[in-house]
């Protein structure tokens, strides 16, 4: 007979704070720092935040905090990034010093997220402010002095629906084989950018633009089950389109992952754009069950992709071949229980920029390391989703 255990109702237990410190290398800078993650037994709370410093003074930080104990699930994320650019410039005019440029990014997001049907609902508001300091010194005295303004601020209030449904199998994290994930997502942007300072005033006082515009975006993912031994084909389309002509700097991203891999982030944007991509993905080696350290090795896989897109400010769809770029490439992917209880997903491209521009380097690398190869579906975070663009 089992014997009788005292049941009470469920309090909230915090775990222990876990503190993973890191160490990483940004451009060309050393940098220290750590994250750090808390949350309740049964999950109906937690947070995880992280941050870095360079000798520099350049800095990063962030924390995310999820409740849900009742349905939706409530989200609030706060950014921080501080960086210094420029090299000392000297203008023999004024005998003045340039000592370069400090950039103190920050944005809030609060919102919330709710599964209706195995579709994600999500909304929120994202507030921005970018600040920025110019420093000089005078050749004369040695004297210091800077110059402090916001160069961007605004809100933006964003919606939109994840759906995603595959078939369960033992590999439909690194090889999705049937279903599909579509993300639809619509934003109200009230943004004001700076072109200046306002003449005949006796302080310096910044002079905006102002930008009110929608921004509507689609991600459709459709996992096909090829006949032959666990290989797989992915289609991608991607298609965004801002309804105001705005500045370059509120431009949607075309390169990079997971757009153009072939190409840099910002090196094709705009006001609208179309991406048609396929990954064609097939077993290596398979049920591996090799330990390596603190490391577990499953599954690993390969896939072969090319990608073509366009992004332009032009009214009008302006779909002329002459103006998409193309790219290549391959993929290895890896599933990895690390430390006997953390699932890693190591993923590692290479892809050629067929139109890459004359003078640059049309090879470029990924190294992508995650809990879940969820992370390929866009959008399948609603918290990053809402939080960042």
């Amino acid at each position: 007979t089992p014997p009788k255990l005292d049941s009470s109702p469920y309090h909230e237990m915090p775990l222990k704070l876990l503190v993973m410190p890191r160490l990483l290398w940004d451009e060309g800078k050393p940098k220290i720092g750590a994250f750090v993650t808390s949350s309740d037994v049964i999950g109906w709370h937690g947070f995880v935040g992280g941050g870095s410093l360079g000798r520099d003074g350049s800095r990063d930080g962030f924390i995310w905090y999820t409740y849900s104990r009742f349905p939706p699930t409530i989200l609030l994320s706060l950014y921080n990034q501080v960086r210094h650019k420029g090299e000392a410039e000297v203008d023999s005019i004024y005998s003045i010093k340039s000592l370069g440029y400090d950039y103190d990014l920050k944005e809030l997001f609060a919102g919330a997220v709710y599964n209706w049907r195995g579709r994600l609902l999500y909304g929120g508001m994202v507030l921005s402010r970018y600040d920025g300091r110019w420093q000089g010194q005078s050749i004369v005295s040695g004297e210091r002095f800077g110059v402090r303004y916001t160069y961007f601020k605004g809100a933006e209030l964003r919606l939109g629906c994840i759906y995603r449904k595959l078939p369960l199998a033992r590999d439909m994290d690194i090889n999705p084989r049937g279903g599909r994930a579509v993300s639809i997502g619509y934003s109200r942007s009230f943004h004001w950018l700076m072109k200046g300072f306002k003449v005949g005033t006796a302080l310096w006082q910044e002079d905006y633009d102002r930008y009110f515009y929608d921004r509507i975006t689609l991600a459709w993912d459709e996992f096909l089950a090829l006949p032959w031994w666990r290989h797989s084909l992915v289609l991608r389309l991607q298609a965004g389109w801002i309804t105001a002509k705005v500045d370059s700097f509120f431009y949607m991203p075309l390169g990079g992952w997971p757009g153009l891999r072939g190409y840099t982030r910002y090196s094709i944007s705009g006001r609208k754009l179309v991406f048609l991509g396929a990954t064609y993905r097939f077993p290596i080696l398979r049920d591996i069950d090799i330990a390596l350290g603190p490391f577990y090795l499953s599954n690993i896989y390969g896939g072969l992709f090319g990608e073509v897109g366009r992004a332009w400010d032009d009214d009008g769809m302006d779909l002329k071949l002459e103006g998409f770029k193309r790219d290549f490439g391959v993929q290895l992917r890896a599933d990895i229980s690390s430390f006997y209880g953390y699932p890693t997903a190591l993923e590692f491209d290479v892809a050629y920029g067929l139109d890459e521009a004359e003078g640059r380097n049309p090879y470029k690398f990924y190294l992508r390391v995650a809990f879940s190869h969820w992370d390929d579906i866009i959008g399948h975070n609603p918290l990053l989703r809402c939080g960042l663009w």
